[in-house]
């Protein structure tokens, strides 16, 4: 499967939302960062066919976004909010959504579904009774009812303890193998463990897309520990971005993120979130490519 996007854009009255997207994505989990109000449901909305687009062309395999019933059948997606009858059972509630689909079910259907998404000692149990990992996975198993090559997941860690969002990501890894899984969140930590490519968006515009890997590459010479006495805390965080304080006794060891090297501070190997960090500082509107 490979998605073309091309000059996408998106404007509601006279605020442009989304300006000139371009992407190409194949096979694999692909990640989605961006504050908040940058773009990214808007974008995750028209590739799902939800919303029209004001201008430009998205493609799957050659199937044109506006042929809405023939990509609605390759594309599943789970949104960050979604509603499930709470009375249900984790099986009735899966033969609710065949039916809704119009795909027919069988028992071995939904059991090997549920087996997919580690659901299957929990067939009995009713919705409300699931935790909040075990929704976000039943989320995923309805999300596939029509065995999809696009899943597209909005923010689906969200709100997970450790343990459960290791195993939503191991979930979703497993799938990537023979489809294309966008993920939209704003823990960076699960795009730096689970995605091969990575797209921020930033007011509408594509700052960076690429190798997660390159991503790395922006923080270079740019991330810095700093040993200081608390009381210079505050003047220090005036004129830097600290983006972590360890406190020991009278002294604070911090990171920051700075282009200019600080007085008494050692240069950092840059994690993924340092990179955004400062990406997000750059004032430059130009997308960034490293090779």
């Amino acid at each position: 499967m490979k998605i073309c996007i091309r000059e996408l854009n998106k404007s509601y009255s006279d605020k442009q939302v989304l300006n000139n997207i371009n992407l190409e994505l194949e096979n694999g989990m692909h990640g989605l960062l961006g504050p908040n109000g940058a773009g990214k449901t808007t974008f995750m909305r028209i590739l799902t066919t939800l919303l029209p687009k004001t201008s430009g062309e998205i493609t799957y395999d050659g199937i044109k976004v506006e042929n809405k019933k023939e990509v609605r059948k390759i594309i599943g997606y789970l949104p960050q909010e979604f509603s499930l009858y709470p009375n249900m059972s984790v099986y009735e509630t899966l033969e609710y959504f065949y039916l809704l689909s119009d795909i027919k079910s069988t028992k071995s259907r939904i059991l090997c579904l549920l087996e997919e998404v580690h659901l299957e000692t929990c067939k009995k149990l009713k919705v409300k009774a699931l935790s909040g990992g075990m929704k976000r996975r039943l989320g995923i198993a309805i999300a596939l009812i029509n065995d999809p090559k696009v899943l597209i997941v909005d923010e689906p860690t969200a709100g997970l303890d450790p343990e459960e969002r290791i195993r939503f990501r191991n979930l979703l890894s497993d799938f990537s193998k023979d489809k294309v899984i966008i993920l939209s969140t704003h823990i960076v930590e699960d795009i730096a463990l689970s995605c091969r490519s990575l797209t921020v968006i930033k007011e509408g515009n594509i700052k960076y897309s690429g190798k997660v890997s390159d991503f790395i590459k922006i923080g270079k010479n740019k991330v810095w520990k700093l040993p200081i006495d608390i009381d210079k805390l505050d003047d220090i965080k005036k004129d830097y971005l600290v983006v972590s304080t360890v406190l020991e006794e009278d002294r604070a060891n911090l990171k920051i993120i700075s282009e200019i090297k600080p007085k008494g501070a050692e240069p950092v190997n840059p994690t993924l979130e340092d990179a955004y960090m400062s990406l997000m500082q750059e004032v430059d509107e130009n997308v960034l490519e490293i090779s």
